[in-house]
């Protein structure tokens, strides 16, 4: 907008002014020791606003101030304050966040297993979003239309793809940067999308890719919520998280060969016998069925083809329990940042096994969160709440994050009671469930579940010690 700033540093409990001409607007910044305040004037509007940037942990997040006026809006971007005190963004003093280039080119691809759909937008060269059907995994020839794409602007330009995180994982990420390193991928979570609320919704995969098309010009434009954009982590750090998965897929399947062996064995009456034993078949070999026969000859030989079967998924969990406790026996002399490092970290505490810690480290605090709030709510645990107009109620926690780590921090929110009787978490539950009601108990230890969260988090990354705990001798 032509916006000029005036070239001195902005100090605390110091004013500078940023004068538009083009719409006669005056942005003023003041800082102080703890906060930062953004107001603009305009008076062919008549109207001023307000932003105030409160500090957290003693720095300024980065944010998009956006300030509708007319058909214009007013950008300025505040970087974190440095040691000195001073606001900088790019080694200079702040200055109005520029407008999106219109040489950007804007890609989607909608993925499926049969086909792939990549839209492609160029606002430079053409107002309609284009469609164009591939088969899977073609992503050579996505590179390929990006860069047809591009030649037909006549300049240079970034280039901006999208795609839903999903089936595919991130493969396409990270083969794009390495094959074309000038593409940045923005990997979408489906939830965030906005979506059609009417009782029809029309869906194909040409409506996606324009949709996502749509939701990435906005938020290139500075609109942080019209999308949440997916972090990709490192290939080392997804592959440890496949130790944890794999344990609970052969715990599921040997929890269903068992009950399927203790089915059948109840179809002929017999009770009593462990599916789970080694010598099971030689047991039942002299075992009468409930109306006094053998066993019949193919019954059996089902129950012996499921019982080979669980002794090979004894023995990969068995493998896999070992390489779960390398991970732990690695930590105790790498750094505490580490993913083994924070897993050995949490295996001191009391009442924290190997596989708390293992799960913990890997599929929880080996990502980056910002806040204890970020953290609360990636894991679904905060509250929902339904409030319009005479309406307000609470619709429970929100369930947003893996279910399976959900259900493990509530059974570690039981054992918490348990093994740490004089920590303050386990003092807090005490005092707000004395009543005894079983109803407010199963409330509560949401509510603990959440604040053990944080507190192993706090411990893990920071080596904050939760007050109260005790560790193992």
């Amino acid at each position: 907008m032509g916006a000029t700033p005036i070239q001195q540093p902005i100090r605390p409990t110091t004013t500078v002014s940023i004068h538009a001409p083009v719409m006669g607007a005056t942005i003023t910044i003041i800082t102080s020791a703890d906060v930062v305040s953004v107001s603009i004037h305009a008076p062919v509007m008549g109207a001023t606003w307000s932003f105030i940037n409160r500090r957290y942990h003693g720095s300024i997040n980065s944010r998009i101030c956006q300030y509708r006026l007319g058909r214009d809006i007013v950008r300025d971007l505040i970087n974190p304050i440095n040691s000195n005190g001073v606001i900088l963004m790019n080694n200079n003093i702040v200055s109005p966040q520029p407008a999106p280039d219109l040489n950007t080119i804007y890609l989607s691809v909608e993925v499926s297993r049969s086909s792939w759909v990549v839209g492609v937008y160029c606002p430079a060269s053409d107002d309609n979003i284009g469609t164009h059907k591939l088969g899977p995994g073609c992503a050579q020839e996505v590179i390929e239309l990006a860069y047809k794409a591009q030649s037909r602007t006549g300049q240079p330009g970034p280039i901006l793809l999208c795609y839903e995180a999903g089936y595919e994982g991130f493969w396409l990420a990270r083969y794009l940067e390495r094959e074309a390193t000038d593409i940045e991928v923005v990997i979408i979570d489906p939830a965030s999308l906005e979506v059609d609320r009417r009782a029809k919704t029309v869906k194909t995969d040409r409506i996606d890719a324009i949709r996502m098309i749509r939701a990435l010009k906005a938020w290139n434009a500075g609109d942080s919520d019209v999308l949440a954009r997916v972090r990709v982590p490192t290939i080392a750090t997804e592959d440890q998280r496949r130790i944890g998965r794999e344990r609970d897929t052969l715990q599921i399947e040997r929890q269903r060969g068992r009950n399927r062996i203790r089915g059948l064995l109840h179809l002929q009456g017999i009770f009593g016998l462990n599916p789970g034993t080694r010598d099971l078949l030689d047991r039942l070999a002299g075992t009468q069925t409930g109306y006094g026969d053998p066993i019949p000859p193919h019954a059996f030989a089902e129950i012996a083809r499921i019982h080979t079967r669980l002794s090979v998924v004894e023995e990969q969990m068995a493998v896999v329990e070992a390489e779960r406790q390398e991970i732990i026996l690695a930590g105790q002399e790498a750094e505490t940042v580490t993913i083994e490092g924070m897993a050995a970290t949490l295996k001191k505490v009391h009442g924290i096994g190997v596989n708390d810690a293992t799960l913990m480290s890997t599929e929880v605090f080996s990502r980056d969160f910002q806040n204890r709030r970020q953290l609360g709510s990636w894991a679904g645990l905060t509250s929902a709440p339904w409030s319009s107009g005479s309406i307000d109620h609470d619709q429970g926690i929100t369930k947003a994050g893996p279910a399976r780590v959900r259900r493990h921090l509530i059974q570690m929110a039981w054992r918490w009671i348990r093994f740490q009787p004089t920590s303050k978490l386990t003092l807090w539950f005490k005092e707000r469930t004395k009543d005894g009601h079983g109803r407010n108990r199963k409330r509560m230890i949401v509510a603990l579940a959440r604040k053990l969260l944080v507190a192993l988090w706090q411990l893990a990354t920071r080596g904050v010690v939760p007050e109260g705990v005790i560790f193992k001798e």
